[in-house]
């Protein structure tokens, strides 16, 4: 009775250490599930859980997964950020993913910051040399006076299940939808 009750024990520690680890290394039983995985590492500023989302070719990972000290304004921009699943429709290995994101309204952010730094620039008690600190205040004093302006767009995602899960494609309008529209003001 004792060793079956060991081996009992054995076989589901080895059952629960195996769940944990598929769980750590970012796999997904859906695709729903990666898209939300996707946005809340995009939320959090966390360029490793992003990179469990998608594949090493997609334009939204990177190796570079140090935090640096942009890391805090960084998450300024991307705090306050909601995302609605609208619908997940699986076919097989691929899925469609519709969400729908809302987030700061860029623009109306890069107005102010701009606006802001000409007048400092232009003042007549600026600094010989504006230094990185000083834009980055410019920029959090932005984003402080215009938390309320926000922008939404709905977004189509396709996801392909690999081997290590289900991985999100980026494209264009998701780049534009959680960058408040500034990405397709740049780049067109």
């Amino acid at each position: 009775m004792r060793k079956i009750l060991v081996w009992i024990t054995a076989v589901m520690m080895v059952f629960a250490m195996s769940a944990c680890s598929s769980n750590q290394s970012g796999a997904t039983d859906t695709a729903e599930a990666a898209v939300i995985g996707l946005l809340d590492a995009v939320k959090a500023v966390d360029q490793a859980k992003v990179n469990q989302y998608v594949t090493p070719e997609d334009s939204m990972y990177s190796e570079d997964t140090a935090t640096t000290e942009d890391v805090e304004t960084t998450k300024l921009l991307f705090e306050n950020m909601t995302y609605e699943v609208t619908s997940a429709e699986e076919n097989g290995d691929s899925a469609v993913v519709k969400v729908d994101i809302t987030t700061l309204d860029m623009s109306v952010i890069m107005q102010q910051y701009m606006q802001s730094s000409l007048e400092l620039a232009n003042s007549a008690a600026a600094p010989k040399e504006i230094t990185q600190e000083t834009t980055t205040q410019l920029l959090k004093d932005a984003i402080e006076q215009n938390k309320d302006a926000t922008v939404s767009s709905s977004v189509e995602l396709n996801v392909n299940k690999t081997e290590d899960g289900w991985k999100v494609e980026t494209n264009s309008s998701f780049y534009s939808a959680i960058s408040g529209g500034i990405s397709e003001e740049l780049f067109g």
